[in-house]
């Protein structure tokens, strides 16, 4: 996933055209049977093309219809509809020829693409019933995709056990699929979960072995960063965003680009990391600075448009994020109504970004737009959430922020509420050891005391 360069690029681009050069060939000599075998394994810019050609080749209630249906499923992902008619028929297919190694590839490709819709409950149903067929069929690689994302379903729906279980099985699966990817997303889901319990010792031992296997892999790079920014130790923590910026803005999106209208290529799912990773890390020292590669990033997304709602909304987060701390009125109402569809939710889910609470930002943004009320519902909502899931550092920050927003009215009852959400967040502070949270907690204690 760190290979984002340009150099990466040209070669995929040199695969795909070989490989279209070789699907042409065969259909032009009316080989149509290898053709198709092409299509169904083939990748890069011409792949979609080539499926889409090879449906043409079969009878479409084929099981080599079935195939390419369920292989057609992800590159149409961010065209819901499209990918839902493949869907259905692969699924069809593989039900009707009693295929479960085609049911559960196809299983997990449509779960993919409901997770990436925000269709939670649909991606749910899916992956839990590609994990019953797991026990009945060797696929570690689509076994490892299926907890991949379970994990991030429940993880964002504030389901810690759940997301648990699921972290903690792929490790094995992982590992049994041979694929470095999967190994690294294994260790990475791990990581998440143990930052979200504010267990930085351990979140530091997961992200080290995976940076280990993967050394710029910009989830455990962004990953890692955070966890030094929480606990104080900033100029560690800025290396480790260094580097996540270098590869940040290493990636070329240009191709990207010409391909609109033409052959759909996918910004790569970690792109919106840094652009998350950066406005947490300022928050926490309050020193505002790279928020130009923020905008790079999200400006770059918003006008490609051809990309899944996750990565649009890990944008709008983003945004969010900086107009907090810009105090902009106009760009908050603007991205308020975009982030309010996922309240109640932690969100982004890597690989697009590290997670907050959706209703603790919204919080934010309804102070810089003055609607204290609606602010006031957002922030006891995300502690609700936050203490109901067990996520402690984002409960120790709602409490903080909502004290933010109370102590502002100067009225007597709000203010020793303040101090009462203040305390609750001194003690999740000091026991996680999340020192600069823990310092401005004190601070403003002390004079709301006084």
């Amino acid at each position: 996933r760190a290979m984002a360069g340009t150099t990466m690029r040209q070669q995929e681009m040199e695969i795909s055209r070989t490989l279209k050069r070789a699907f042409d060939y065969y259909v032009e000599v009316g080989e149509s049977n290898i053709a198709v075998e092409i299509a169904s394994s083939g990748t890069g810019s011409h792949g979609n093309d080539l499926i889409a050609i090879a449906l043409n080749l079969v009878n479409p209630e084929s099981y080599e219809a079935g195939k390419l249906f369920s292989r057609y499923i992800t590159p149409l992902r961010e065209d819901y509809n499209a990918a839902e008619d493949a869907f259905q028929r692969a699924i069809t297919i593989a039900r009707r020829d009693s295929d479960p190694d085609l049911e559960m590839a196809t299983l997990v490709n449509g779960a993919c693409v409901s997770f990436s819709h925000h269709r939670y409950e649909e991606s749910l149903e899916r992956n839990n019933r590609a994990i019953e067929l797991a026990q009945r069929v060797n696929q570690p690689v689509f076994e490892s995709h299926c907890r991949y994302d379970l994990m991030h379903v429940l993880y964002g729906l504030g389901d810690l056990k759940g997301a648990t279980d699921n972290a903690e099985a792929m490790i094995p699966v992982s590992e049994r699929s041979g694929n470095r990817r999967w190994r690294t997303s294994a260790i990475e889901i791990n990581e998440n979960i143990a930052s979200i319990q504010g267990d930085w010792e351990t979140a530091r031992e997961w992200a080290d072995r995976g940076l280990a296997i993967s050394p710029g892999d910009p989830n455990l790079l962004g990953s890692r960063a955070l966890v030094e920014y929480q606990t104080g130790e900033i100029e560690t923590g800025c290396n480790y965003l260094d580097r996540l910026q270098e590869i940040a803005e290493s990636v070329n999106l240009d191709y990207a680009r010409e391909a609109i209208g033409g052959h759909r290529i996918q910004v790569p799912a970690w792109y919106t990391y840094a652009a998350i990773a950066i406005p947490l890390s300022t928050r926490i020292t309050g020193v505002l600075e790279r928020f130009e590669l923020v905008d790079k990033i999200t400006s770059t997304i918003i006008e490609l448009g051809a990309v899944v709602p996750a990565v649009i909304r890990s944008c709008k987060i983003a945004m969010g994020l900086v107009a907090v701390q810009l105090n902009d009125v106009d760009a908050a109402t603007k991205i308020y109504p975009d982030i309010e569809i996922r309240k109640g939710t932690l969100a982004p889910t890597s690989p697009h970004g590290p997670g907050l609470s959706t209703d603790r930002l919204l919080g934010l943004l309804a102070q810089v737009m003055s609607d204290r009320q609606t602010a006031t519902t957002h922030f006891e909502d995300s502690i609700i959430f936050c203490r109901s899931a067990g996520y402690r550092p984002e409960l120790a920050w709602a409490y903080s922020d909502y004290a933010d927003l109370l102590r502002s009215s100067g009225q007597s009852e709000d203010l020793t509420k303040a101090i009462g959400l203040l305390d609750e967040a001194l003690n999740i502070t000091q026991e996680l050891g999340m020192r600069p949270l823990m310092e401005k907690v004190l601070s403003r204690r002390d004079i709301l005391k006084a």
